[in-house]
Formats: structure tokens, sequence, C-alpha cells
């Protein structure tokens, strides 16, 4: 568990919405990284549990299913 302090994790999980790229989401995941809140092994699993590798649906829908893990595993973090 990692402290929320100022919000911080929570506006990033606002900011994700229904649907966000691989790239954005790297960004958000690079930006926790930087800031202290996850470790390098914390941001590693989390992009391997949202790469496109990973997410075995239509192209069209792995936007919105990464979207839903990504916020469950930040959730899940705080």
């Amino acid at each position: 568990s990692i402290p929320d302090e100022g919000g911080y994790v929570t506006h990033e999980v606002n900011l994700v919405g229904n649907y966000i790229s691989s790239e954005d989401a790297r960004a958000i995941v690079n930006s926790l990284y930087g800031h202290g809140l996850v470790t390098q092994k914390e941001a590693r699993l989390i992009m391997a549990a949202i790469s496109d590798n990973a997410l075995m649906v239509r192209q069209i829908d792995k936007d919105a299913v990464r979207a839903r893990i990504f916020k469950n595993m930040l959730v899940n973090l705080i």
C-alpha cells in the first residue's frame, strides 16, 4: 500500500477514464515511479499486465480493458 499524499494517485486514476492507450498508461506509471509512489518492480508488473501482448482481446477493445485493469491496480495500491 502506498500513501496517496495530496490525492496524487487518486488524480491519476481519474485521468485514466474509460479508455487508455499503452503510451498514456506508461506515462502515468513513469510519473508514479518518478514521484516514488511505486517501485521499479511494481511499475514493471503494471506495464506487463496492461501491455498489448497481455490483452488477448480485439484491438478495438484493448484500451477499454487496459483502463479497467490499470484503474483496479492503482486503486489497490493505495
